[in-house]
């Protein structure tokens, strides 16, 4: 890995500036012209070699194409796009913008109960072991479940109801919670939250481990290769390539066998929101050779309704695919990190994609690529001279602060992942950044570790 700025001809996955509705050039980010046709509108950079200016450069300079689009952009400044005038991502009536998720969070705990379905509505997975964990609304917290009377047809019943096909490996693990749940055997099994009951204490003090997928494993390659260069078949098998009307437009990560996750931005207009419009192909790493890929359509697209368009901020969205996907050695989903898994600062992760080799490119790359990156914490992202305290608590930075390696254009939604013992996790979802491989300018990921309650909650509601 050299450290040269802005010479590498090989990966980098995509940065998008987000669009401002800001009237002033100095606030972040720097306001989009008006946009229109069929393209996002172009934002502004500033000359090769040259600081930005504090915080954010000038628009006035050179343009460049927002990095989920690979074509040239209009010649004029056409209408701003946004995603206020999608209706699946407008709050619902009776929540106000400023008490959505507490507004939601209890119309849906009053319809789960009127339903007979019970007072726990979310789960989610904790600690190396993966511990199964259930909310519980009356005690407001996250509480893990006593591994007595447990099964494998609960652990199905369980891993079904998040979206996926089944379990893949459940047992007990060693703990002594203050407050845990039991399953009630006497009751009746709609889901798992329907047999469970509060306890102070688990009998033999073991809880639940899950794992609902066999994922984040990989076929043996011959030593890495590292700076952006072409990777093997095989070697990133959970990376698919997204073809909006037919032409790469992202990145994106199997997740399950129905399940692509990708960047929230990637629906740059209305229109992106239809299914049919999409394409998603995987075990492959050459756009030339797509015969050869496996090729899924797409049954439903949802985006977390609280992103922006201005921030960036809960970049992430979903793909359910018309038809399962059949797992080989090329085609195998990545790990979705426990809530509190940490990726810390300078930890060595990798980025890959279809996106463009360097800045300004006219076209994206035939042939998958891939880099490694360092995490960067969000303290040193957030200084005055990198970003200027826009990164969010659902956004990670990875890449070199002394540029050279990084995300570029048509990579965004693709992923970051990070190896532990043996095991690839799904870190970041490519966002946004300024610039291609400059210098102080990291690139800038969905947060997973933030985001994964909400994918969850995502997958199953639509498991049927």
């Amino acid at each position: 890995m050299t450290s040269f700025p802005n010479v590498y001809e090989n990966y980098l996955p995509e940065h998008v500036q987000p669009p401002s509705n800001r009237n002033t050039q100095e606030e972040y980010p720097p306001p989009y012209p008006s946009a229109g046709g069929d393209y996002p509108p172009p934002y502004s950079s500033v000359g090769a070699g040259q600081y930005p200016p504090y915080p954010y450069p000038s628009t006035a300079s050179a343009q460049y194409q927002p990095y989920y689009i690979p074509a040239q952009g209009p010649t004029h400044p056409p209408t701003q796009i946004t995603q206020r005038n999608v209706p699946h991502q407008k709050p619902a009536r009776s929540c106000s913008p400023q008490r959505k998720t507490y507004c939601c969070v209890i119309s849906l705990f009053l319809t789960l109960s009127a339903l007979g379905i019970g007072a726990y509505v979310i789960l989610r997975f904790s600690g190396t072991s993966s511990q199964l964990e259930v909310y519980g609304w009356q005690d407001k917290r996250w509480l893990p479940v006593c591994y007595t009377a447990w099964s494998p047809s609960l652990a199905d019943k369980t891993c079904k109801q998040l979206g996926y096909r089944s379990s893949y490996q459940t047992q007990g693990t060693t703990g002594q919670p203050s407050s845990s749940l039991v399953v009630n055997t006497t009751k009746q099994i709609t889901n798992i939250q329907s047999v469970l009951s509060n306890s102070l204490q688990c009998t033999t003090k073991e809880t639940v481990s899950l794992k609902c997928i066999d994922c984040g494993k990989r076929i043996k390659t011959s030593g890495r290769i590292v700076g952006g260069v072409p990777a093997l078949l095989g070697k990133w098998p959970w990376q698919v390539s997204l073809h909006y009307k037919s032409r790469h437009v992202c990145g994106g990560t199997i997740i399950s066998e129905d399940w692509v996750v990708t960047a929230g931005h990637c629906f740059f207009e209305d229109e992106a929101f239809d299914p049919s419009k999409w394409k998603v192909y995987s075990g492959f790493i050459s756009q030339r050779q797509l015969s050869g890929a496996t090729l899924r359509y797409v049954s439903k697209i949802t985006s977390h309704r609280s992103y922006s368009s201005d921030t960036n901020d809960y970049d992430i969205a979903l793909m359910k695919l018309q038809k399962p996907l059949e797992f080989t050695a090329q085609v195998r989903p990545a790990c979705l990190p426990t809530y509190n898994q940490e990726f810390p600062h300078g930890m060595a992760c990798w980025i890959t994609g279809f996106g463009r080799t360097k800045e300004g490119a006219t076209s994206t790359s035939d042939i998958l690529l891939e880099a490694t990156v360092n995490i960067i914490g969000s303290g040193t992202c957030n200084r005055r001279r990198i970003y200027n305290g826009a990164v969010t608590q659902r956004m990670i930075c990875a890449g070199k602060l002394s540029g050279g390696v990084d995300s570029c254009q048509g990579d965004s939604g693709g992923p970051l992942v990070c190896e532990v013992s043996g095991t690839w996790y799904l870190a970041g979802v490519t966002s946004w950044g300024h610039g291609c491989a400059r210098i102080n300018r990291p690139g800038v990921y969905a947060q997973v570790t933030q985001l994964s309650n909400w994918m969850f909650s995502q997958m199953e509601a639509n498991s049927n």
